[in-house]
Protein backbone atom coordinates (compact mmCIF):
# COMPACT_ATOMS: atom_id res chain seq x y z
CA UNK A 1 0.00 0.00 0.00
CA UNK A 2 1.56 3.46 -1.07
CA UNK A 3 0.70 6.36 0.95
CA UNK A 4 -1.45 8.20 -1.05
CA UNK A 5 -3.58 4.77 -0.43
CA UNK A 6 -3.08 4.98 3.19
CA UNK A 7 -3.73 7.96 3.43
CA UNK A 8 -7.24 7.94 1.38
CA UNK A 9 -7.84 5.07 3.94
CA UNK A 10 -8.05 7.51 6.46
CA UNK A 11 -10.18 10.13 4.72
CA UNK A 12 -12.77 7.26 3.67
CA UNK A 13 -12.75 6.01 7.38
CA UNK A 14 -13.84 9.96 8.33
CA UNK A 15 -16.66 10.08 5.11
CA UNK A 16 -18.12 6.78 6.24
CA UNK A 17 -18.12 7.72 9.73
CA UNK A 18 -19.98 10.78 9.48
CA UNK A 19 -22.41 9.29 7.05
CA UNK A 20 -23.71 6.36 9.78
CA UNK A 21 -23.76 9.04 12.69
CA UNK A 22 -27.35 9.92 11.87
CA UNK A 23 -29.51 8.08 13.78
CA UNK A 24 -33.30 7.65 11.99
CA UNK A 25 -35.08 9.82 14.55
CA UNK A 26 -38.34 9.31 12.33
CA UNK A 27 -41.25 12.00 13.33
CA UNK A 28 -43.24 12.42 9.25
CA UNK A 29 -43.60 10.51 6.43
CA UNK A 30 -41.89 13.32 4.95
CA UNK A 31 -38.81 12.74 7.42
CA UNK A 32 -38.90 8.98 6.51
CA UNK A 33 -39.00 9.19 2.54
CA UNK A 34 -36.08 11.74 3.16
CA UNK A 35 -34.09 9.52 5.07
CA UNK A 36 -34.73 6.41 2.84
CA UNK A 37 -33.07 8.54 -0.29
CA UNK A 38 -30.49 10.05 1.84
CA UNK A 39 -29.55 6.42 3.24
CA UNK A 40 -29.93 4.32 -0.21
CA UNK A 41 -27.28 7.24 -1.68
CA UNK A 42 -25.46 7.18 1.19
CA UNK A 43 -25.35 2.66 0.70
CA UNK A 44 -23.70 3.30 -2.74
CA UNK A 45 -21.06 5.75 -1.99
CA UNK A 46 -19.72 3.54 0.88
CA UNK A 47 -19.69 0.40 -1.26
CA UNK A 48 -17.48 2.35 -3.60
CA UNK A 49 -15.32 3.47 -0.49
CA UNK A 50 -15.14 0.16 1.04
CA UNK A 51 -14.39 -1.39 -2.57
CA UNK A 52 -11.37 0.72 -3.24
CA UNK A 53 -10.22 -0.03 -0.06
CA UNK A 54 -10.29 -3.87 -0.56
CA UNK A 55 -8.67 -3.04 -3.95
CA UNK A 56 -5.73 -1.06 -1.84
CA UNK A 57 -5.60 -4.03 0.20
CA UNK A 58 -4.92 -6.65 -2.45
CA UNK A 59 -8.16 -6.83 -4.23
CA UNK A 60 -8.99 -10.46 -2.47
CA UNK A 61 -11.94 -11.41 -4.64
CA UNK A 62 -13.62 -13.55 -1.85
CA UNK A 63 -14.16 -10.26 -0.22
CA UNK A 64 -15.45 -8.32 -2.27
CA UNK A 65 -17.96 -10.60 -3.68
CA UNK A 66 -18.67 -10.21 0.05
CA UNK A 67 -18.58 -6.69 0.45
CA UNK A 68 -21.14 -7.02 -2.58
CA UNK A 69 -23.65 -8.91 -1.50
CA UNK A 70 -23.99 -7.31 2.06
CA UNK A 71 -24.30 -3.97 0.39
CA UNK A 72 -27.17 -5.58 -1.95
CA UNK A 73 -28.73 -6.92 1.07
CA UNK A 74 -28.49 -3.60 2.97
CA UNK A 75 -30.28 -1.68 -0.16
CA UNK A 76 -32.93 -4.55 -0.21
CA UNK A 77 -33.51 -4.19 4.03
CA UNK A 78 -34.14 0.11 3.27
CA UNK A 79 -36.44 -0.83 0.95
CA UNK A 80 -38.17 -3.06 2.74
CA UNK A 81 -38.68 -0.69 5.94
CA UNK A 82 -41.68 0.71 3.46
CA UNK A 83 -40.76 3.61 5.62
CA UNK A 84 -41.88 2.44 8.75
CA UNK A 85 -40.05 4.42 11.58
CA UNK A 86 -39.87 1.53 13.66
CA UNK A 87 -38.47 -1.00 10.72
CA UNK A 88 -36.08 2.10 9.95
CA UNK A 89 -34.74 2.02 13.26
CA UNK A 90 -34.11 -1.60 13.26
CA UNK A 91 -32.79 -1.67 10.13
CA UNK A 92 -29.80 1.02 11.49
CA UNK A 93 -29.22 -1.35 13.99
CA UNK A 94 -29.06 -4.29 12.50
CA UNK A 95 -26.97 -3.27 8.98
CA UNK A 96 -25.03 -0.17 10.42
CA UNK A 97 -24.21 0.21 14.08
CA UNK A 98 -24.36 -3.31 15.46
CA UNK A 99 -21.37 -4.77 17.11
CA UNK A 100 -20.81 -8.51 17.77
CA UNK A 101 -18.86 -8.24 20.66
CA UNK A 102 -17.61 -11.58 20.21
CA UNK A 103 -16.34 -10.57 16.61
CA UNK A 104 -14.46 -7.46 18.09
CA UNK A 105 -13.03 -10.16 20.95
CA UNK A 106 -11.49 -12.19 17.48
CA UNK A 107 -10.73 -9.11 15.65
CA UNK A 108 -8.99 -7.58 19.19
CA UNK A 109 -6.78 -10.96 19.40
CA UNK A 110 -6.31 -11.78 16.16
CA UNK A 111 -5.15 -8.78 14.48
CA UNK A 112 -1.98 -6.91 15.92
CA UNK A 113 1.57 -6.11 15.23
CA UNK A 114 4.51 -8.87 14.96
CA UNK A 115 1.91 -11.48 15.02
CA UNK A 116 2.70 -13.94 12.37
CA UNK A 117 -1.50 -15.38 11.93
CA UNK A 118 -3.13 -11.84 11.79
CA UNK A 119 -6.20 -12.76 9.42
CA UNK A 120 -8.04 -9.91 8.91
CA UNK A 121 -10.13 -11.82 5.88
CA UNK A 122 -11.62 -14.12 8.71
CA UNK A 123 -12.90 -11.37 10.55
CA UNK A 124 -14.27 -9.37 7.81
CA UNK A 125 -16.22 -12.45 6.00
CA UNK A 126 -18.05 -12.52 9.91
CA UNK A 127 -19.11 -9.32 9.90
CA UNK A 128 -22.48 -8.03 9.25
CA UNK A 129 -22.69 -4.34 10.12
CA UNK A 130 -20.93 -1.37 8.20
CA UNK A 131 -19.82 -0.60 11.90
CA UNK A 132 -18.07 -4.31 11.89
CA UNK A 133 -16.69 -3.73 8.79
CA UNK A 134 -15.22 -0.87 9.30
CA UNK A 135 -13.82 -1.46 12.46
CA UNK A 136 -11.44 -4.90 11.31
CA UNK A 137 -10.33 -2.69 8.57
CA UNK A 138 -8.81 0.29 10.36
CA UNK A 139 -7.51 -2.33 13.13
CA UNK A 140 -6.03 -4.27 10.24
CA UNK A 141 -4.16 -1.31 8.69
CA UNK A 142 -3.58 0.33 12.25
CA UNK A 143 -1.76 -2.57 13.13
CA UNK A 144 0.16 -4.01 10.70
CA UNK A 145 3.85 -3.21 10.81
CA UNK A 146 4.53 -3.83 7.19
CA UNK A 147 2.01 -1.15 6.16
CA UNK A 148 4.14 1.43 7.89
CA UNK A 149 7.63 0.40 6.68
CA UNK A 150 6.97 0.23 2.91
CA UNK A 151 6.33 4.30 3.48
CA UNK A 152 9.22 7.05 2.59
CA UNK A 153 11.63 6.69 5.44
CA UNK A 154 12.32 10.36 7.21
CA UNK A 155 14.89 10.14 9.83
CA UNK A 156 16.04 6.77 11.83
CA UNK A 157 17.90 6.71 15.29
CA UNK A 158 19.32 3.55 15.71
CA UNK A 159 21.16 2.17 19.34
CA UNK A 160 22.85 -1.17 18.43
CA UNK A 161 22.04 -2.64 22.41
CA UNK A 162 18.12 -1.92 22.02
CA UNK A 163 16.93 -1.14 18.67
CA UNK A 164 15.79 1.32 15.96
CA UNK A 165 13.43 4.51 16.03
CA UNK A 166 12.05 5.77 12.55
CA UNK A 167 10.16 8.08 11.43
CA UNK A 168 8.47 6.97 8.32
CA UNK A 169 5.83 8.54 5.79
CA UNK A 170 5.06 12.94 5.09
CA UNK A 171 7.19 15.05 6.69
CA UNK A 172 5.55 17.49 9.01
CA UNK A 173 6.39 19.47 12.57
CA UNK A 174 4.43 17.35 14.77
CA UNK A 175 5.86 13.80 13.74
CA UNK A 176 9.50 15.30 13.58
CA UNK A 177 8.66 16.69 17.53
CA UNK A 178 7.86 13.69 18.19
CA UNK A 179 10.76 11.40 16.57
CA UNK A 180 13.25 13.67 18.44
CA UNK A 181 11.46 13.76 21.46
CA UNK A 182 11.39 9.43 21.99
CA UNK A 183 14.42 8.06 23.01
CA UNK A 184 15.75 4.21 23.93
CA UNK A 185 14.67 4.63 27.59
CA UNK A 186 11.41 3.78 26.66
CA UNK A 187 12.72 0.51 26.01
CA UNK A 188 11.22 -0.99 22.95
CA UNK A 189 13.40 -2.65 20.42
CA UNK A 190 11.32 -0.84 17.64
CA UNK A 191 9.51 1.87 17.42
CA UNK A 192 7.72 2.89 13.81
CA UNK A 193 6.42 6.21 13.94
CA UNK A 194 4.39 7.04 10.75
CA UNK A 195 3.37 10.54 9.72
CA UNK A 196 0.34 11.38 7.97
CA UNK A 197 -1.13 14.30 5.74
CA UNK A 198 -3.84 16.38 8.29
CA UNK A 199 -1.34 15.86 11.17
CA UNK A 200 -2.52 11.98 12.07
CA UNK A 201 0.25 10.26 13.50
CA UNK A 202 0.63 6.28 13.83
CA UNK A 203 2.70 4.12 16.20
CA UNK A 204 3.82 1.11 16.87
CA UNK A 205 5.92 -0.18 19.60
CA UNK A 206 7.52 -3.19 19.60
CA UNK A 207 7.63 -4.93 23.14
CA UNK A 208 5.15 -2.72 24.95
CA UNK A 209 2.69 -4.86 25.49
CA UNK A 210 3.33 -6.97 22.65
CA UNK A 211 2.90 -4.07 19.79
CA UNK A 212 1.55 -1.23 21.04
CA UNK A 213 -0.14 1.21 18.68
CA UNK A 214 -1.29 4.67 19.26
CA UNK A 215 -3.36 6.91 16.75
CA UNK A 216 -2.51 10.49 16.83
CA UNK A 217 -4.95 13.35 15.23
CA UNK A 218 -4.54 16.80 16.01
CA UNK A 219 -6.33 19.56 15.22
CA UNK A 220 -7.39 22.91 16.58
CA UNK A 221 -4.82 22.70 19.34
CA UNK A 222 -5.77 19.54 20.83
CA UNK A 223 -4.38 16.28 20.18
CA UNK A 224 -6.65 13.29 20.35
CA UNK A 225 -4.77 9.98 21.21
CA UNK A 226 -6.30 6.66 21.15
CA UNK A 227 -4.31 3.41 21.60
CA UNK A 228 -4.43 -0.42 21.62
CA UNK A 229 -2.33 -3.07 23.83
CA UNK A 230 -2.91 -6.27 22.65
CA UNK A 231 -0.99 -8.47 25.61
CA UNK A 232 -1.84 -6.98 28.92
CA UNK A 233 1.36 -7.87 30.77
CA UNK A 234 0.45 -6.05 34.09
CA UNK A 235 -3.17 -5.48 35.10
CA UNK A 236 -2.30 -3.09 37.67
CA UNK A 237 -0.13 -0.83 35.59
CA UNK A 238 -2.77 -0.81 32.64
CA UNK A 239 -5.37 0.40 34.86
CA UNK A 240 -3.12 3.39 35.59
CA UNK A 241 -2.56 4.30 32.29
CA UNK A 242 -3.72 6.96 31.24
CA UNK A 243 -7.51 7.29 29.50
CA UNK A 244 -7.51 3.71 29.83
CA UNK A 245 -11.04 1.89 29.79
CA UNK A 246 -10.38 -0.30 32.93
CA UNK A 247 -10.15 -4.10 33.01
CA UNK A 248 -11.95 -6.31 34.85
CA UNK A 249 -11.18 -9.82 35.40
CA UNK A 250 -12.70 -12.80 37.17
CA UNK A 251 -12.28 -16.53 38.08
CA UNK A 252 -13.23 -16.97 34.63
CA UNK A 253 -11.34 -14.51 32.52
CA UNK A 254 -8.41 -15.77 29.98
CA UNK A 255 -5.45 -13.86 31.10
CA UNK A 256 -3.49 -15.10 27.74
CA UNK A 257 -6.23 -12.73 25.83
CA UNK A 258 -6.74 -9.65 27.53
CA UNK A 259 -6.21 -6.16 25.41
CA UNK A 260 -6.82 -3.00 26.98
CA UNK A 261 -8.06 0.33 24.86
CA UNK A 262 -7.92 3.83 25.71
CA UNK A 263 -7.61 7.54 24.77
CA UNK A 264 -7.42 10.94 26.08
CA UNK A 265 -7.11 14.73 24.46
CA UNK A 266 -4.16 16.78 25.64
CA UNK A 267 -3.29 20.68 24.01
CA UNK A 268 -0.72 19.95 21.78
CA UNK A 269 2.11 21.80 22.86
CA UNK A 270 1.27 19.18 26.03
CA UNK A 271 1.22 15.82 24.02
CA UNK A 272 5.40 15.27 23.92
CA UNK A 273 5.37 14.74 27.77
CA UNK A 274 1.91 13.28 28.41
CA UNK A 275 3.03 10.61 25.11
CA UNK A 276 6.03 9.87 26.80
CA UNK A 277 4.92 9.22 30.21
CA UNK A 278 2.17 6.88 28.67
CA UNK A 279 4.50 4.89 26.59
CA UNK A 280 7.00 4.66 29.35
CA UNK A 281 4.03 3.16 31.76
CA UNK A 282 2.93 0.41 29.17
CA UNK A 283 4.21 -2.77 31.34
CA UNK A 284 6.15 -5.08 29.32
CA UNK A 285 6.85 -8.83 29.40
CA UNK A 286 8.71 -8.77 33.17
CA UNK A 287 6.02 -7.13 34.47
CA UNK A 288 3.93 -9.84 34.30
CA UNK A 289 5.96 -11.15 37.54
CA UNK A 290 5.09 -8.65 39.31
CA UNK A 291 2.08 -7.75 41.90
CA UNK A 292 -0.81 -7.41 39.59
CA UNK A 293 1.01 -9.52 36.37
CA UNK A 294 -0.76 -12.23 34.75
CA UNK A 295 2.13 -14.20 36.05
CA UNK A 296 2.58 -13.16 39.05
CA UNK A 297 1.59 -16.32 41.00
CA UNK A 298 3.95 -18.55 38.71
CA UNK A 299 6.93 -17.59 39.87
Amino acid sequence: MELQNLEQFFDYNIEIKKMIATYPDIYTQEDAIEYVDKMYKKLQDMEYMFTKILKMLGNDETLLNYLKKLFTHYEKELLNTHYDPKKLKEFYQNCISNMNPNLIHKINTQIKGYYLFSNYQSCFLDCITINELLHVLHTYIVNTESFYERMPVIAKKEDEAVGTITLYGRPSILAETIFNSLDFNINSSIIDILSLNNNRILIMARDLGHALTIEIEATNNLAHVSYFIPKVCNIDMVNKLKGITPIKVDENTNLKELYAKGSFEVPVNELIPNLTEFMMNVPKDEDMFLEGGTLANRR
